[in-house]
């Protein structure tokens, strides 16, 4: 089985990674930590990727994943919204998924874990994705036997894993990024997404 970090707006590659699985297993055990994609997603705006940030509330130096508390107090979500707005209007398929996405992004859920999930499962949900997906009950160290991806996303979204490959597709803007948001591809895709993602990973 595969182990995965728990991510905002997932990457594509994590959807490739995880979408002809029967099962995956994500890591919320282990200590959050600032700028990863566990609360950072990043999308393809005129000229530059532009990283979005959920802010959290930075009580405890040492606090697992699962028990990380979203900051209700700034109106960050009326700003990824904008962005991803000024972003995507233009794409093919904006108008068939911006209010489910909207109404994601504006859930006041407090909890970190809850609010991301809430996010994959209906990333699953309109791709047809049927991956079944646990937790880990405590932090799983790195020699353990399954199948460890947690080091293949980076918060830069820059450096791909070699498992994964991305081969262009059409975006808004100038030359194809790769390593962007999940919602890049379903933004420019749609219904031909989860094709895209069968197709972009090499052999295991």
């Amino acid at each position: 089985m595969k182990i995965l970090p728990v991510c905002y707006f997932p990457p594509v590659h994590w959807f490739a990674a995880i979408c002809s699985e029967e099962e995956i297993l994500l890591e919320v055990c282990q200590h959050y930590r600032k700028q990863q994609l566990t609360s950072r997603t990043h999308i393809l705006v005129a000229n530059r990727v532009l990283p979005l940030t959920i802010p959290v509330k930075r009580r405890g130096a040492k606090i697992p994943i699962k028990d990380k508390k979203i900051s209700l107090e700034e109106n960050w979500a009326l700003q990824h919204w904008r962005s991803l707005e000024s972003a995507y209007k233009n794409s093919p398929f904006f108008e068939y998924y911006d209010e489910e996405i909207k109404a994601e992004i504006f859930n006041r859920e407090e909890n970190l874990l809850n609010y991301l999930m809430s996010h994959i499962s209906l990333m699953n949900s309109l791709m047809g994705i049927t991956t079944r997906i646990s937790f880990t009950e405590k932090y799983v160290e790195r020699d353990s036997p399954f199948q460890d991806l947690r080091g293949d996303f980076d918060s830069g979204a820059k450096n791909l894993p070699s498992w994964f490959n991305p081969r262009p597709y059409p975006q808004v803007f100038g030359e194809f990024q790769a390593g962007l948001s999940i919602l890049d591809l379903l933004f420019n895709l749609g219904p031909e997404s989860k094709a895209f993602l069968l197709d972009s990973k090499f052999p295991s």
